[in-house]
């Protein structure tokens, strides 16, 4: 249940970043259609697709697999991965002792906030898609009811003509409507359907449900309605002569209707901001090259910053087993002679691993990421099969308080000292072309890229950031390509507290890498 409960809260916690870019990218539409507001709608409506394309990339999230195994040798552990202080002193609280049941809650409070959150999001979204729903089929009834008169149908049901339905979307008009005085109105929802404007309002809609949380994107939705009818009216008016705009105003006065912005169908005729339609059709000049030439640059320029302005996200992809390509390693001859001697005293060097080739040998000196001192609990094991939630761990988790120092392992050049969503702040020490090792979830790393550090220096400190429950550092270690277990070369003894240490786990399915 622990597992399935962070699955919820991490998802949501990315999904929160994820509207910071569609926030940002949405608030550059909005400005950018100040910049074209004398200029035809159409560049006002191609700016929308931008803002469509990016909410679809913030949502193609990595969802993890929920494979579920009895094989009792991956069985998930209950244990917390935080801190409370008792007398000044950090312990470890698992939830396997009643009595800490309701600080272990307490201290998952961030988790919990989140995970409710995230079922208000779900129960949200469902009722937008029901509610959409329910719209389009009390239209479908409706339009059921109809009779073919050329290329129309005509129905008893509506009181506005309308574009409908998705996979042969028809135009509706109500029945003993004079057909060839309105000829302006059909070709308003002939236009609708030739643009596929049916299918972007749906995909305007779907969107709109998934990110309703976010006031910008009811603000957006109704602005891409506005821009869709202004731009329709528009390129009917350009077609059939700008001096029919009279007549083309009556009748989307006689047809306003009250509007009905949260239908996934359909394109009405008379119904979107009427007013201010009107008003738009009464301005309508004839457009030179030069305005046209102007339009097409200045919505080119608009689209391409909010494409450059990259979510978070954009680099936080890749293989869940923590593989970095970017490291382009090869191959490595370990030798198994490896000295785990323990230093109880100092960080001192803890193993020696020799890499051989023809020419010479090169001895690599491990020593522990914190000082004996240090109050830690490993919290999450290195395992290369899929447990119970389907996610793969080839790396170590280490719980301590928050801001506990950490040190180089070994030797090497920081390659890389950033932050990602999943990884939050982390660097990426190259100790050699073929071993490099990776910190994550830092509250803060002391080192930047180029800097050359030595096994023992103080390179960062123990925080929660990215997709994390609570402080602990993430270790990876790279050897040839391929993640490898640390505790192969480094000695870490389990804890320096007093903990069975069968109580080890992970409640933070999602740090994995």
């Amino acid at each position: 249940m622990e597992g399935y409960i962070n699955l919820a809260s991490t998802f949501f916690e990315t999904f929160l970043r994820r509207n910071i870019s569609f926030s940002v990218v949405a608030l550059l539409i909005i400005l950018g259609r100040l910049f074209l507001k004398k200029f035809p709608k159409k560049y006002s409506y191609a700016l929308w697709a931008c803002l469509g394309a990016r909410a679809l990339f913030d949502l193609s999230f990595d969802f993890p697999k929920f494979n579920i195994t009895n094989n009792k040798a991956l069985k998930t552990l209950d244990t917390v991965n935080t801190l409370v202080t008792v007398e000044d002193k950090y312990i470890f609280n698992t939830l396997d002792n009643p009595g800490n049941t309701v600080a272990s809650f307490a201290l998952n409070a961030k988790t919990l906030a989140l995970t409710i959150f995230f079922f208000v999001w779900i129960i949200g979204a469902i009722f937008m898609l029901g509610h959409g729903i329910l719209g389009y089929l009390s239209i479908k009834k409706k339009t059921k009811v109809s009779f073919k008169e050329g290329a129309l149908y005509k129905c008893d049901y509506i009181s506005s003509p309308m574009a409908f339905g998705f996979f042969r979307p028809k135009v509706y008009v109500p029945t003993g409507c004079d057909v060839n005085s309105m000829s302006f109105v059909i070709e308003h929802e002939k236009t609708h359907i030739k643009r596929g404007d049916v299918y972007f309002k749906l995909i305007a809609f779907l969107i709109l449900s998934a990110f309703w949380m976010n006031p910008l994107s009811w603000l957006c939705f109704k602005l891409f309605n506005l821009d869709m009818e202004l731009s329709c009216d528009e390129a009917v008016l350009f077609k059939a002569g700008i001096d029919k705009k009279d007549e083309y105003s009556k009748w989307l006065l006689f047809y306003s209707t009250k509007e009905r912005s949260l239908s996934l169908a359909p394109t009405a005729f008379g119904e979107t901001d009427t007013k201010r339609r009107v008003k738009n059709i009464m301005k309508l000049k004839e457009k030179g090259i030069i305005v046209t030439f102007a339009g097409l640059m200045l919505t080119a320029a608009i689209i391409a910053v909010c494409f450059i302005i990259l979510p978070e996200s954009a680099n936080a992809k890749g293989d869940v087993s923590g593989g970095d390509s970017a490291l382009n390693v090869t191959s490595l001859d370990v030798s198994e002679n490896i000295d785990t001697s323990l230093n109880t005293e100092t960080i001192e060097p803890e193993t020696e691993m020799e890499t051989s080739n023809e020419e010479e040998k090169t001895v690599i000196t491990w020593v522990r990421p914190f000082s004996d001192s240090a109050a830690y609990l490993i919290t999450n094991g290195y395992v290369t099969e899929p447990n119970e939630l389907g996610l793969i761990h080839k790396a170590i988790d280490l719980a301590a308080p928050l801001g506990t120092e950490v040190y180089a392992i070994a030797d090497g050049t920081v390659s890389e000292a950033g932050y990602d969503y999943e990884a939050g702040n982390y660097i990426i020490v190259k100790v050699n072309e073929d071993i490099s090792y990776k910190y994550r979830q830092l509250d803060e790393y002391l080192v930047k890229e180029g800097d050359s550090v030595k096994g023992g220096d103080l390179v960062a400190k123990v925080g929660s950031t990215g997709r994390s429950t609570g402080p602990h550092l993430h270790l990876e270690l790279i050897i040839g390509g391929e993640n490898v277990n640390p505790l192969d070369y480094i000695e870490i003894p389990n804890s320096t507290i007093n903990v069975d240490e069968n109580e080890g786990g992970d409640i933070d399915p999602n740090a994995v890498g």
